[in-house]
């Protein structure tokens, strides 16, 4: 009873130390804390001064020797603590497995006490912990305020296991979040937090991931009157940081400033690369000059952090400037400053600058690490200086830096970057050799390239591969290998590959879902591509710009516009903002379909949000201008690309060149195009899109002019269908030997390859009538190694059969089949033409059983051909069958079928049918053409059922038909053959008042109407206005004229005509000599007469039974 009563008396003295303690720290006065048992302490202002070594060693001695005593089992352990004491090997473990070990909270007080006061020992954070968590299993709180307080002063970190075992104290449930909340129990508690605990605090929950609660914290210290450290502040700054939470990094600085602590460089620095990450860079200038202004020295880290911030944004002029500056300011470059910079140049292809700063680095004196040697040499491989980059490797090899795995994979990448696999393939196996194993980005690498390239089963055999060494495929990995497959529409194995790559534990990211999707688009599984949104979004992966992007673009292809504006404006609601590539997208597609309204305004309103049109928006909407004849518009909007900021490219120029020839503006677009050629060289489609407009309007000089220049300067022909272009303008206007110079030039270039510029040609001599050159240069080019195909071999057997020399025609048909060039329907129709002409048509059908022979199925123009080749033969009745074959197998009908029926019919006097054939054209459908109007009234005309023909052309009038000068002649003739001059008279007018220009035909047919009618003031006047239109009178209006005054008696009139038919070096025909000789028997002047007819005979000029019915009748 003793032994316990002195136990616990023992018990209370400390009891007693730990309650003054305690009020001390609540108090606000001072303690000496030290080590226990040591001089040592760390004094404090205040008048109060306290030693816990005061404590006397016999009443911990009697605390153990109760304790032991109390429980055996602990007995050894407790000597050799004891005995340790005295030693230097008491340890934390120790003391905790001591605490642990019994069961009165106040005993393990008194050891913890004790073990405190012992040499050479100091408790720990755990040790702490271990003796909170045994007084708050029975709530002693004011003994834990105690020991929380002394911990604290001791600096010792307070744990998440500290703050956890308070929390479960206080009774309060949750983790560490908790803390915030529960700050305010606790201190009423007596547990009250210093402000390095508050510091320590802040830092534990920030890296707990915690950094609204961190806030709250720091808002609570700040309350409380303490001070946060800088290291606090730098905490709770890069944790917003990281959020990009700039607005509030800048109010932490200011609070700092306004609480009296002086940013230092760590701080500087800190907020410098938080404004840098987020884009902010002018920001992170402004944070430089204050900091400059505050006479706060840059170090090399701060420097190499700003130039960082500059780089990224792509200002590497200024970051540039800075190295100057830091030099300038005796601050060296280090190798990471270095490593920064040529890194930065190389992402943005200024490879010249990045090597001249590994130079200068060498130059400082700077030893690189393998890092820079790396940096330089992935630098190098990207701007294809492979060369040099390989010469790096060596030097990096001669100075004892052995290349990594990053060394070796931007070699790799490099070289087959630059399309050198061979020795890509070597440096991998040097990999293997030197230890350094290949990774799965040093097979994606390898992957990605054969893909690229089209070789989808080397890059699948690469996978395979890889699998096969133990590599386990990452993400990447599957992501070249399915974009691979999907390139040569394997979709099957993409979608193995897909499931697999699941089945493994892979999650597919934003990427492997985009990949996925362009697959199925481009194999035109547009749904399966939606489908596949779907899943990805069922999945927890959020789509991205580039998957709206992709799309919106394949829906607008599948011309399902509205599904694609509706992407459009999901991405809106999904905080996705469009970016320059979206906007490209709509406005390409809203003018190519025609919305030229709504285009313009999709325009107009990037900039509005933030987001300005590139130089491919402007293209599209240029495109889409033009496409829809807006060019005016067009070319206002590329005058002010340049005051936006946004410069024209070739691109700009093609596409406003293209816009004028299309609108026949030739003369702009020759002048657009000299003022692209102050800023580039124009290309292959500038010419191909300039010459042939310029050759269609016939301005061959100039055409010349650039095709020269562009020769001259590039030494380079423009392309086939260019030149092809030129060859034909040029034979347009006659000048063919200079066709013929530009054709040999391009054969003697390029053979071959020329096909357009051959066929061109050919056309153009025959159009000329050089049918045999044609064939001649069809046959020359063969020799050249020109590979002629069916429409070559088609455009010259067509010209041929036109010129009737059929021969040949028949031997370069043989030489086609010959040539594995299968004739089509085009070639056997330019035979059916021919020989329906010839009146051949038994070989035209035999050649038609050739046709089915060979499998060449008929067309329409096919029918039609035979149909007319019948008609010309008089084999009507036939074309009538075979027009009945035709119908019956559902071939299109057209007015080029009914056409020559109604002809053949009407010619064979058969109006009748003609005029049913013509009903059941209108039953059927097609509707009659002008041509096919002509027909039939001449048809009714002829048979003198002039009425009929006059309803006809009213009637075609009324459909909207424009009548032609044919259409007037027949009914003009037709009117007169029955006496109905006035009538005719009255048409003849009315062609005129239409636009229509008469020509020498109707001329002919209404002052021969006019004379027949003896009106010869009208004929007259109509000759007079023949003349003065530009029609030459031939010789049937002079012989009609002189004709029927004749007839009158009118000879002075008449001997004019004829006098004036002379004087135009007409040579007088049978029918002249028949007229004069009519009028002077008429007249009674037999002798002249008989003058006239041997004028005639000695003329050489053969007389027909006419002439002698109009000699007189002593003749």
């Amino acid at each position: 009873m003793e032994t316990c009563l002195i136990g616990i008396s023992n018990v209370r003295e400390v009891e007693l130390v730990c309650s003054c303690t305690y009020r001390a720290g609540v108090g606000g006065g001072s303690a000496t804390v030290g080590h226990f048992g040591s001089k040592r302490g760390r004094k404090t202002s205040g008048s109060l001064s306290f030693n816990l070594c005061s404590m006397k060693v016999s009443c911990v001695q009697t605390v153990l020797a109760i304790n032991a005593h109390s429980n055996p089992k602990i007995n050894t352990t407790c000597t050799s603590i004891h005995q340790a004491g005295t030693a230097s090997g008491l340890t934390s473990n120790h003391v905790i497995q001591v605490l642990k070990s019994y069961s009165d909270p106040r005993q393990a007080l008194g050891f913890f006490f004790w073990a405190a006061r012992q040499k050479q020992f100091m408790h720990t954070t755990y040790s702490y912990n271990s003796m909170l968590e045994i007084l708050g299993r029975t709530r002693m709180v004011k003994e834990m305020a105690c020991i929380l307080d002394l911990m604290q002063k001791q600096r010792c970190r307070l744990n998440s296991q500290t703050y956890l075992i308070i929390l479960r104290n206080l009774g309060i449930a949750g983790g560490l979040e908790q803390v915030p909340s529960a700050l305010e129990k606790m201190k009423k508690s007596g547990l009250i937090l210093s402000d390095f605990a508050y510091n320590g605090l802040i830092g534990l929950l920030i890296k707990s991931g915690f950094r609204k609660e961190a806030m709250v914290v720091y808002r609570k210290m700040i309350s409380e009157g303490l001070l946060p450290s800088l290291k606090c502040y730098s905490v709770l700054m890069g944790a917003c940081g990281e959020m990009g939470d700039t607005g509030q990094v800048m109010g932490l600085l200011a609070e700092m400033r306004k609480l009296g602590l002086r940013p230092n460089v760590y701080t500087f620095t800190l907020c410098i690369k938080i404004h840098g990450r987020a884009g902010k860079v002018d920001a992170a200038w402004g944070l430089w000059r204050q900091m400059k202004e505050e006479g706060c020295k840059p170090d090399v880290v701060l420097f190499t952090t700003l130039m960082d911030a500059l780089c990224n944004a792509g200002r590497l002029d200024e970051a540039t400037a800075l190295l100057k500056e830091m030099r300038s300011n005796k601050c060296r470059p280090d190798s990471i400053t270095y490593n920064t910079l040529i890194d930065k140049y190389g992402d943005c292809g200024h490879v010249d600058a990045a090597w001249e700063l590994w130079k200068e680095m060498i130059a400082d004196g700077c030893a690189p690490t393998v890092v820079t040697f790396t940096t330089i040499i992935n630098a190098l491989c990207k701007g294809g200086k492979i060369e040099e980059a390989l010469a790096v490797l060596d030097e990096m090899v001669e100075r004892g830096s052995s290349p990594n795995l990053y060394t070796y994979n931007s070699l790799i990448g490099g070289l087959l970057k630059n399309n050198r696999l061979e020795d890509a393939q070597k440096f991998f196996q040097v990999m293997h050799n030197k230890g350094c194993d290949p990774t799965s980005l040093t097979y994606s690498l390898f992957i990605d390239y054969h893909g690229k390239n089209g070789e989808a089963d080397e890059a699948y055999e690469m996978f395979l591969q890889m699998k096969k060494k133990g590599i386990s495929p990452n993400v990447v990995s599957f992501n070249v290998c399915i974009d691979s497959l999907g390139r040569v529409g394997r979709i099957k194995e993409v979608n193995e590959l897909f499931e697999e790559m699941k089945q493994i534990g892979l999650s597919p990211d934003v990427i492997t879902y985009n990949i996925m999707i362009c697959c199925y688009a481009k194999a035109g599984k547009v749904d399966e591509a939606i489908g596949m949104t779907l899943k990805m979004i069922e999945s927890g992966c959020d789509p991205d710009t580039v998957t709206n992007n992709t799309l919106i673009d394949i829906l607008y292809k599948e011309d399902r516009t509205d599904e694609a504006w509706e992407m459009f404006h999901k991405m809106q609601q999904m905080n996705l903002p469009p970016t320059v590539i979206t906007y490209n997208i709509l406005v390409d597609g809203l003018g190519k379909d025609g919305k030229v309204k709504e285009a313009i305004e999709l325009f107009q309103r990037m900039r509005e949000t933030g987001c300005p049109p590139n130089v491919i928006t402007h293209n599209s909407m240029l495109s889409g201008l033009c496409k829809n004849k807006e060019v005016d518009l067009a070319f206002k909007i590329m005058q002010e690309m340049t005051e936006n900021g946004c410069y024209p490219d070739e691109i700009t120029y093609n596409i406003l060149i293209d816009g004028f020839i299309k609108t026949n503006r030739i003369d702009e677009a020759c002048q657009l195009f000299e003022d692209m050629k102050k800023k580039f060289s124009p290309n292959l489609v500038t010419l191909g899109t300039l010459l042939p407009g310029l050759a269609k309007a016939g301005q061959m000089d100039y055409a010349l002019r650039v095709f020269k220049e562009f020769y001259d300067v590039m030494g380079l022909l423009p392309g086939d269908v260019a030149c092809a272009a030129l060859i034909d303008g040029l034979g347009r206007v006659g000048r063919l030997d200079e066709a013929i110079l530009i054709y040999e030039e391009m054969l003697a270039k390029g053979g071959s390859q020329y096909i357009y510029v051959v066929r061109s040609l050919i056309k153009s001599l025959c159009r000329a009538g050089r049918v045999y050159d044609a064939h001649k240069v069809f046959e020359e080019s063969k020799v050249r190694g020109v590979a002629h195909d069916t429409i070559a071999y088609n455009t010259l057997i067509d010209w041929l059969c036109k010129a009737d020399h059929m021969h040949i025609a028949w031997d370069l048909f043989k030489q086609m089949k010959k040539s594995g060039c299968n004739p089509n329907v085009y070639t056997y129709n330019a035979f059916f033409d021919a020989l329906g002409k010839a009146g051949k048509m038994d070989d035209a059908f035999k050649l038609l059983d050739e046709m089915r022979a060979r499998g060449c199925k008929m067309n329409t123009v096919n029918y039609n051909t035979l149909i007319s080749g019948l008609v010309m033969a008089g084999r009507v009745d036939e074309a009538i069958d075979l027009y009945g074959h035709m119908v019956k197998r559902g071939y299109l009908l057209s007015p080029s079928t009914y056409g020559p029926l109604i002809d053949g019919l009407g010619k064979a006097g058969r109006v009748f049918e003609a005029n049913h054939f013509f009903q059941e054209m209108v039953e059927n459908g097609c509707r009659p053409n002008c041509a096919v109007y002509n027909i039939l009234m001449n048809a009714f005309g002829k048979v003198g059922d002039v009425d009929e023909a006059c309803q006809l052309f009213e009637r075609m009038v009324a459909e909207g038909i424009k009548p032609d000068v044919k259409s007037y002649t027949i009914l003009i003739d037709s009117l007169c053959m029955v006496d109905r001059v006035d009538e005719a008279f009255h048409f003849f007018v009315e062609l005129k008042s239409s636009g229509l220009k008469p020509d020498t035909i109707v001329y002919d047919i209404i002052i021969d109407g006019l004379g027949k009618a003896e009106k010869f003031e009208e004929a007259f006047k109509v000759f007079e206005e023949m003349k003065n239109s530009g029609s030459v009178p031939n010789l049937f209006a002079y012989n009609s004229l002189i004709g029927h005054l004749g007839k009158v008696g009118m000879m002075e009139e008449a001997g004019e005509v004829y006098a004036e038919l002379l004087s135009r070096g007409y040579e007088p025909n049978v029918a002249t000599y028949n007229a004069l000789i009519r009028m002077f028997s008429i007249a009674g002047r037999v002798d002249r007469a008989y003058a006239i007819f041997e004028e005639m005979m000695a003329s050489g000029c053969e007389p027909n039974p006419l002439t002698y019915s109009n000699l007189p009748n002593e003749f």
